[in-house]
């Protein structure tokens, strides 16, 4: 039994006030078609939505069967329209891109009910949507229908839930007339069971088809045929307990991704702006997290070596360092490196006056460091310092570690030199080198490390080492065609990054090192003024390596001024200072961006809350509640951060992967940290997009 009393709806304006409904009072009764008439303004619709839940009156009452419908709380007025209401609308209010079984069995989900085929089949045949074989339209796309047979999806969709009463505004409104006259009649059988209520402009139909007819103008009753219609069963207040509905995940997401693709233009648009602000607060997080250590070892693992040089200086001394090494069980090798510049026609014995002709960035890197040299047991040092014999060798039963103090062994990226340009013997006299074997027993003479009275040490080995030559031969201008233009002139060549970068960390890489006998250092002179280094071997681990290194680094006395590694400090961590002295600017800026790229996504959001008014209204008139609405929110937003979320780590890398191939070193990386403040802040979007938008949803519906 439904019921008004005294019921008044005034919407306020500003200032202004207009009266839809001036305390009106009509007995529907349990069944029967009832129209309520008028024209537009009168407060047809208003009647509606008061009689539905989807208003509060201003003053009055709608009883609920026996109930009074002022004290319903929302969640009660949700619960009565998920069980006992079905709406019918003028423009059918579907999922147009779902289908008709999926349209209609979402009000039988709604109230937890199992939503069989053959439950829904059957009532898709009461309202005659099926072909000429008796197949139902279940399958049938919303969109494909025509207007008659979307609005017979809209009232079997309100048939299945069995509700007690039936509202529908304007239902033949879009219609034809014949169309309209099947919609009425299926309404007129439907009402011998259920209370119908149709507002209407439509009066011819009204007397028609109507039990009874009430008409409106002004918000009051100005006429009424039959307004001693009772319409009930057997006069009796029917108590009912009303269902909450339980809104299926699925659903959330059909309308999450419906109201995301309401305005594809405008969503690309906020991604594209949203990304690109989040990917900027990303590099700025990576640069932020970049040191010097981390840098050089991820460096040195993408070179594909784990033989790192580690600079000592002369105020650690070296017991101390291979005391620490020993207790973590790592083998090293003791090292010394000068820094004295290179008299290169002579060091090596290479054949000078062919050399002095070229312009050739390889022959520097090869040379460069000439007086760099390890000490290495023969017997355990290929071991410790990862060198294999030279593949050219013919015979690698020659190749050996020096044994004594006057020998020497050699890297193959200082072979390559002789086998080119040839061997010149201390008398003047050219030798070719063919293979690694003809250089077995050839002299070399140092001058730098004994300027006063220069030292021969005969060649005992040539060996590759873990780090390959590969990537340095291919700037060796007479095979691979560099200009002149992209060298300077003399023995140091200022190449374009990453040539240069390269160019400085063969001058400190195992690659450009001699090798001699254990007891060297000691027993060959007494004033050594180059620094102490240790040859170290690390495992490749990045976690032990990084704690080993940074045990190191507390040893050694102003850390940041040594290298740990093999490459060059002065050359690809240049990045590293840089960003090190933005960094009490950057996290600050990263948090600017970062809510820029907030606001932008809260924008589409609450653009687009115009352009889901259709789907709110049909969750809201199937009996959806605040919870639900929120549910849909919840799930709209974390679908756009989840987007921004992948998006951004992904162009953050990539941002990376081209800030390191410019410097040619892992400077800047997507770390957990990085990742974890993108989850964090792209959660905080999803939060707070759903704080808002369900604050503008729940307004809008209780207004």
């Amino acid at each position: 039994m439904l019921q008004t009393k005294n019921l008044t709806k005034v919407y306020k304006k500003k200032h202004a006030e207009t009266v839809a409904l001036d305390n009106v009072n009509i007995d529907f009764g349990d069944k029967g078609l009832i129209f309520v008439v008028g024209k537009s303004g009168s407060g047809k619709s208003t009647l509606l939505n008061l009689l539905g839940g989807l208003l509060r009156p201003t003053d009055g009452d709608v009883i609920i069967n026996g109930q009074s419908g002022v004290e319903f709380s929302e969640g009660k007025l949700d619960n009565y329209r998920n069980s006992a209401v079905g709406f019918v609308f003028q423009e059918y209010n579907l999922f147009e891109n779902s289908t008709v079984g999926a349209n209609v069995k979402l009000a039988l989900e709604l109230q937890g009910k199992n939503a069989d085929r053959e439950v829904v089949d059957e009532i898709l045949r009461k309202v005659e949507l099926c072909d000429e074989d008796g197949k139902t339209y279940y399958d049938r796309r919303v969109n494909m229908l025509s207007g008659g047979q979307r609005q017979r999806v809209a009232i079997a969709r309100a048939l299945i839930k069995e509700p007690e009463i039936i509202l529908a505004d304007e239902p033949t409104g879009a219609l034809d007339t014949d169309t309209g006259e099947e919609v009425f009649n299926l309404l007129k059988e439907i009402s011998k069971q259920k209370l119908v209520i149709v507002v209407s402009h439509d009066r011819h139909s009204a007397q028609k088809f109507g039990d009874r007819v009430i008409e409106l103008a002004d918000g009051k009753i100005i006429s009424d045929s039959n307004e001693n219609y009772s319409g009930t069963n057997n006069g009796t207040v029917k108590e009912k307990k009303y269902t909450a509905s339980k809104f299926p995940v699925k659903y959330a997401l059909v309308t999450g991704v419906s109201s995301l693709k309401t305005n594809t233009f405008r969503l690309v648009l906020s991604v594209i702006i949203s990304v690109m602000c989040l990917i900027v607060f990303g590099f700025l997080l990576a640069s932020n997290f970049c040191d010097e250590l981390k840098t050089e070892l991820k460096t040195m693992y993408s070179e594909k070596s784990n033989m790192a040089v580690v600079w000592c200086g002369k105020k650690l001394p070296l017991d101390e360092l291979t005391k620490l090494l020993d207790e973590n069980g790592v083998k090293s090798a003791n090292a010394e490196l000068y820094a004295t510049v290179i008299d290169i026609g002579t060091n090596l014995n290479l054949n000078h006056d062919e050399i002095i002709k070229k312009e050739n960035p390889y022959f520097s890197l090869a040379c460069y460091n000439n007086d760099w040299v390890a000490e290495l047991n023969p017997e355990t040092g290929e071991e410790v310092a990862k060198l294999t014999p030279d593949s050219r060798f013919i015979d690698k039963s020659l190749c050996r570690l020096p044994r004594e103090y006057d020998e020497i062994a050699i890297t193959d990226i200082k072979a390559d030199l002789f086998i080119k340009y040839g061997y010149m013997s201390d008398e003047g006299e050219v030798i070719k080198i063919t293979t690694p074997d003809d250089l077995i027993g050839k002299t070399i003479t140092n001058r730098s490390m004994y300027p006063n009275n220069p030292k021969s040490f005969k060649i005992c080995g040539v060996y590759s080492t873990e780090q390959s030559a590969d990537y340095f031969r291919h700037y060796d201008v007479e095979n691979y065609g560099l200009t002149s233009e992209q060298v300077a002139m003399g023995y140091t060549y200022e190449l374009e990054e990453p040539a240069h970068t390269y160019f400085q960390s063969a001058r400190n890489s195992i690659i450009t090192f001699n090798f001699v006998c254990e007891g060297f250092f000691e027993n060959s002179y007494e004033n050594f003024e180059g620094f102490y280094c240790k040859l170290v071997q690390l495992s490749g681990n990045y976690s032990k390596d990084y704690a080993l290194l940074n045990k190191i680094g507390k040893l050694v006395d102003d850390y940041s001024s040594h290298n740990f590694m093999q490459t060059s400090v002065t050359s690809f961590l240049y990045p590293v200072y840089f960003f090190n002295d933005l960094k009490p600017y950057t996290f600050p800026a990263a948090c600017a961006i970062g809510a820029f790229a907030l606001l932008v996504t809260l924008n589409f959001l609450i653009a687009s809350v115009g352009d889901r008014n259709k789907e709110m209204c049909i969750l809201r008139s199937l009996g959806a509640g605040k919870r639900s609405i929120i549910f849909v929110c919840i799930v709209e937003s974390l679908m756009l951060a989840l987007i921004n979320f992948i998006l951004s780590v992904a162009g953050t890398a990539v941002v990376c992967a081209i800030m390191n191939a410019v410097y040619y070193a892992k400077v800047f990386s997507v770390g957990i940290e990085t990742v974890s403040l993108l989850l964090l802040i792209s959660i905080a979007f999803s939060v707070i997009s759903t704080a808002v938008l369900s604050l503008i949803m729940t307004h809008k519906k209780n207004t």
